[in-house]
């Protein structure tokens, strides 16, 4: 569907969250993401990229957080110059990476960078209902000064956040330390960053069916 962009708000020194308006409502869950498709733009990955929506079902402006390298791709350079008015397409939601039916289920979330914009709609949905779950957030980033969405983990009920600044990194054995009996563990960052924790969680025991990730395709760890 077509969506008009509204405004954009920077939230670290390369991180921007743009915010559009979908012609109709979009039917999605905390923590899918979408396809964002700009007119007239190509580069070597085509004219569109994969978006975790950090805005709320049911809001009406959808929202989603991208990071800006120097320098960008074309497609990045298009996004950033967007104007208020121009129309983008935004595709239907898609992604595993939502909180599971089972409330008493604890949950470690583990980001890498931008990875945290994975978790920041499921962390306001549940602010919203002022439901509290038993969750450990592990995130990872290359710079303190670059945490992202410190006011939404922050106002998560029951979250516990631990953070891993480089060179600082968070190894399998952290992960699976954080977890309790019957935990489920999401996994959202680079690809190489997900990959690698999956296969070392794996490894370690932790039952396939137990790990939930999505990955940025096409970024390095640097990149997020």
């Amino acid at each position: 569907m077509n969506a008009t962009f509204s405004h954009k708000t920077q939230l670290s020194p390369t991180v921007w969250e743009f915010y559009v308006k979908p012609d109709a409502p979009l039917d999605y869950q905390a923590g899918q993401y979408v396809d964002i498709r700009l007119r007239d733009t190509h580069d070597a990955r085509g004219s569109s990229r994969v978006f975790t929506l950090t805005s709320l079902p049911g809001d009406e402006l959808l929202s989603f957080a991208v990071k800006f390298p120097n320098p960008c791709t074309n497609y990045k350079q298009a996004l950033l110059n967007l104007e208020p008015g121009e129309v983008i397409s935004v595709s239907q939601a898609m992604g595993d990476l939502v909180l599971p039916r089972d409330k008493a289920r604890p949950l470690v979330f583990v980001a890498g960078g931008l990875g945290i914009a994975s978790f920041a709609s499921m962390c306001k949905a549940l602010a919203a209902k002022h439901e509290q779950r038993t969750i450990t957030l592990l995130y990872a980033m290359r710079d303190a000064d670059n945490e992202l969405f410190v006011d939404t983990t922050t106002a998560c009920p029951g979250l516990a956040k631990t953070l891993y600044v480089s060179p600082n990194r968070i190894d399998a054995s952290q992960i699976a330390a954080a977890g309790k009996d019957g935990c489920l563990y999401y996994l959202s960052g680079s690809e190489p960053f997900t990959m690698g924790l999956r296969a070392d969680l794996l490894k370690l025991g932790i039952p396939a069916t137990n790990i939930v990730y999505d990955f940025f395709d096409g970024y390095s760890p640097a990149d997020l």
